[in-house]
């Protein structure tokens, strides 16, 4: 731990002639001692050629927060126990801030299932303004991949045991939830199970659903059936250790949903 009697903080240097500091590593009696400290350590880290400043506030140490805003930090992102502030030293005539941002995207995955009638696997979300047929699928987990993460939600959702085959295609959504993007990504799955239960806390409905009927039914969101309709275009038989396509497809520049329902993907 570091002594409190340090006049200026001692952090972490990165390549880019950043330092990082947590209070995890910083003893301290009071805010207004801290924020002296730090006002030194801001003028230290000028004349040394300090360009970004990060400071990671753990939850037990909140209170900092509003000590450290008053020198000029800002927020870059929170996590459940902590919340990291910075500041870019050089003035915007020297160097632009070349901070970067937080991680922007959403992750989803949806599993398109194929049995050996070559039927589809599709849900009804019971938490929904618009009750429809839809694939299984969520998000996916931090450290999660997206072929394992596909296979967990149809496996959590309907009960059905599937393999990963393949990624199909994938949308790009902007202003998605938070203002932030979404990337949904349509994977095939074979499906090793055929019985559904399905979990009542998150599914209303699921069934099994001919491929021809899912394209032709009015309870179907137009997005899901170009996903569906672009499998059947590139497949057109059950034999799938012979299917290898990773396509890109954005069907949408702008979010189909103003209100950005699940229907959308």
């Amino acid at each position: 731990m570091e002594q409190k009697t340090t006049e200026i903080f001692r952090g972490i240097k990165d390549i880019y002639n950043g330092i990082h500091i947590s209070t995890d590593d910083i003893s301290w009696e009071s805010c207004e001692e801290f924020g002296e400290r730090l006002k030194n350590s801001v003028s230290h880290w000028k004349i040394t050629g300090i360009r970004g400043v990060w400071i990671k506030i753990s939850l037990k140490d909140a209170i900092l927060v509003g000590e450290v805003a008053k020198h000029g930090f800002e927020f870059h992102h929170a996590q459940p126990l902590y919340v990291m502030m910075t500041r870019w030293l050089p003035s915007p005539c020297e160097e632009r801030n070349m901070l970067p941002a937080f991680a922007n995207h959403y992750i989803g995955v949806g599993g398109l299932v194929i049995d050996s009638k070559n039927q589809m696997l599709v849900i009804k979300e019971r938490y929904t303004a618009f009750p429809l047929w839809k694939l299984p699928g969520g998000a996916v987990d931090k450290g999660e991949s997206l072929s394992t993460a596909v296979v967990r939600e149809v496996r959590e959702e309907t009960g059905v045991s599937t393999e990963f085959v393949s990624v199909i295609c994938f949308r790009h959504m902007t202003e998605f939830r938070y203002k932030q993007s979404d990337l949904y990504f349509v994977c095939l799955l074979k499906s090793l199970t055929d019985t559904i239960t399905y979990d009542p806390a998150e599914i209303s409905a699921c069934r099994w659903m001919d491929i021809d009927e899912f394209l032709s039914s009015h309870s179907v969101n137009e997005l899901n059936k170009r996903f569906v309709q672009f499998y059947k275009d590139k497949h057109v038989s059950i034999d799938m250790s012979s299917f290898d396509v990773c396509t890109v497809f954005a069907p949408h520049s702008k979010p189909p949903c103003k209100n950005f329902c699940c229907q959308t993907c």
